[in-house]
């Protein structure tokens, strides 16, 4: 759970639990200002993860530290589409600590990335920290449509697309576990599911990205059965913007549940950080590799009086 000090009415301090506790260091990660507008500040994030291990090469402490930045945003109800500013430091800059922040900001942000300071310097808080990012973002602002990120419903000539992407999504679990969520490479698996009518394609700058499955399991319930984001879009908060959309698809759903391997920690803690909580275990069996985590979030009553009125809400 997020840990949240009011100032006063206007100005609150997050530190979310998906990142590092800094307030023993002197610092928050997040303040929120609510005036007129609301601006969000995150302060610098490196690319140490939650237990502080920081990664060897240059490229993967970028990806991480923007990760971190995600995280940051994400606590304050933001996304990388609401940043209006961002400021950079590498150590020991040079052409090539360039080309790979280049290539960073470019699969984050696309052909329209916010304005950014970067800052070359001899050193920053940490030994063997070669890059830090904070920025300034006013939640609202990708509504102008800069990093446009939705879900729509998925068209049986999206399946072969979708399948490949979940193949490329899961290979990691194949390694790890020796198995992948059943049916992700089975083609004839995605075109029934999209048959269904509740297989939704996660869309970047117009292109698929990955995909999201829902399975209704009664009239104000339903189970994430598939969330995947292809990993050359990871870091982007398509995943956290999925689960919201999703949301607003079904007000009828007060309970949403879903299971995630029990050894992947990363996707739990991205769950937790949506209002996810674990309510149970299953442990593995032959046809199903990993020990997996049962979780559930349950949303407050959304006014409905009947089934029927349940599903007149429901945006088409």
């Amino acid at each position: 759970m997020k840990s949240a000090c009011l100032v006063d009415e206007m100005l609150t301090f997050v530190n979310p639990e998906t990142l590092y506790d800094p307030v023993p260091h002197g610092y928050s990660h997040v303040a929120i200002t609510d005036g007129a507008e609301r601006v969000v500040y995150v302060s610098g994030q490196g690319g140490e993860d939650l237990e502080g291990t920081l990664p060897l090469g240059l490229e993967e402490q970028m990806r991480q530290a923007f990760s971190n930045l995600g995280s940051a945003l994400e606590s304050a109800g933001g996304g990388f589409g609401d940043i209006v500013k961002l400021t950079t430091y590498i150590v020991d800059y040079n052409e090539h600590a360039h080309a790979l922040l280049t290539a960073v900001i470019r699969d984050l942000f696309g052909s329209s990335p916010p304005p950014q300071t970067l800052v070359p310097v001899p050193r920053l808080a940490l030994a063997g920290m070669m890059f830090e990012v904070d920025a300034i973002a006013h939640p609202g602002a990708g509504s102008t449509g800069r990093s446009a990120e939705v879900i729509t419903h998925a068209r049986p000539e999206d399946a072969s697309v979708l399948r490949d992407l979940a193949v490329e999504s899961f290979a990691d679990d194949l390694k790890r576990y020796g198995g992948k969520p059943p049916g992700t490479e089975v083609l004839d698996h995605h075109v029934r599911k999209i048959a269904c009518g509740h297989y939704y394609k996660i869309e970047a700058e117009g292109r698929i990205a990955g995909g999201l499955i829902v399975a209704l399991r009664g009239p104000s319930a339903a189970e994430i059965e598939l969330l995947f984001v292809a990993p050359r879009h990871h870091n982007r908060g398509l995943g956290g913007q999925a689960l919201r959309s999703v949301e607003a698809r079904y007000p009828e759903v007060t309970t949403w549940t879903l299971v995630t391997p029990e050894g992947d920690g990363r996707t739990r803690r991205f769950y937790e950080r949506y209002g996810f909580r674990q309510v149970g275990r299953l442990p593995a069996t032959p046809s199903r590799t990993p020990d997996l985590l049962q979780m559930e979030k349950v949303l407050a009553t959304r006014g409905f009086d009947s089934a029927p009125e349940r599903a007149a809400a429901r945006p088409t």
